[in-house]
């Protein structure tokens, strides 16, 4: 056979050979013909977006008395992904919220607490279309073997999401890789109420030369109980600043929590130690001083620190 008979043929199969395209895949959250979600029974393969202990409420929250539930928030990785570029949630975007039981002993436990059984599934799906709120709420039992009928719009669950998510109906501010992702797309609802800032936004507003005692003063006064204005999460945040070499700007921070916290021997042995490092010997040896007149008898190790410091500065 001649080579152009050969091209011809070739060209002639390129032609006519069916062209194979990948089937869409289906949408995760499935209707049955009577309108009932289908239990997502895969949930577990999804995207894991946040897990919280004690979190839960109403029908699922832990009897009085009892250790307090793990909930763990899965959503289908195509709206992941979609939020991840957008800061949005698409059409068909699918949550389960998994419900677990917590213990606090056995093996090598003593502390904390672990997931044990599921005790109930709650789902969200968004769809403009189906749903006359945007948003449809469903709640499964632990066979996860029966699919679900809507609950009624009158149902608390549309006024808690309606008035308390950060980002359209969704708790993204408990999602700590997402809410960056919205805070950074702008897509949190000017009406969101709030938390507290987080390590990062602490670190990032130092960075940017933001007035720290403002942004304390504002938080403490918003969040009393918030873990940040607490003295341990903040000098964490100083030496994250040094191990980042940002040293004037930790030291600004040390400063700050001596003031906010004059009677913590940790407070001024931290300050003492990176004025030392600044080579500021006569500020470290003040610093050093003040934290010998707060330690504790029961704080052996931060009064070593400060001895030590003090027998090094001596004059």
């Amino acid at each position: 056979m001649t080579k152009p008979a050969l091209l011809a043929i070739a060209a002639y199969g390129c032609g006519v050979a069916p062209v194979s395209h990948p089937a869409p895949a289906p949408e995760a959250a499935q209707f049955a013909a009577d309108g009932k979600l289908q239990p997502p029974a895969d949930y577990r393969h999804w995207t894991f977006l946040t897990s919280g202990l004690g979190m839960t409420y109403g029908p699922l929250a832990a009897a009085p008395g009892s250790a307090p539930n793990f909930d763990s928030v899965f959503v289908d990785p195509r709206s992941y992904d979609r939020f991840v570029a957008t800061g949005a949630w698409r059409e068909g975007a699918i949550f389960v919220v998994e419900v677990r039981a917590s213990e606090h002993t056995g093996s090598i436990v003593h502390g904390g607490n672990y997931q044990r059984d599921a005790t109930g599934f709650e789902v969200a799906v968004k769809d403009t279309q189906r749903f006359a709120k945007g948003w449809g709420y469903f709640s499964f039992d632990t066979s996860l073997a029966t699919p679900a009928a809507v609950h009624p719009p009158t149902d608390a669950c549309y006024d808690c999401h309606g008035k308390n998510a950060a980002v359209e109906n969704t708790f993204t501010q408990f999602y700590p890789t997402l809410f960056a992702v919205a805070k950074a797309k702008h897509t949190v609802r000017a009406d969101f109420v709030g938390i507290p800032p987080s390590t990062g936004d602490l670190v990032a507003a130092i960075l940017a030369h933001d007035d720290l005692t403002a942004l304390l003063e504002r938080t403490a006064a918003t969040w009393p109980e918030a873990g940040i204005v607490r003295e341990p999460a903040l000098n964490a945040v100083g030496y994250q600043l040094l191990a980042a070499h940002h040293g004037d700007e930790a030291l600004a921070l040390f400063r700050e929590i001596t003031q906010r916290f004059p009677d913590s021997a940790n407070a001024w042995d931290s300050l003492g130690e990176t004025l030392e490092a600044a080579h500021q010997l006569d500020a470290a040896r003040e610093a050093t001083q003040r934290g010998l007149a707060v330690v504790k008898p029961e704080q052996a190790a931060i009064a070593a620190s400060l001895n030590a410091r003090a027998a090094r500065l001596a004059p």
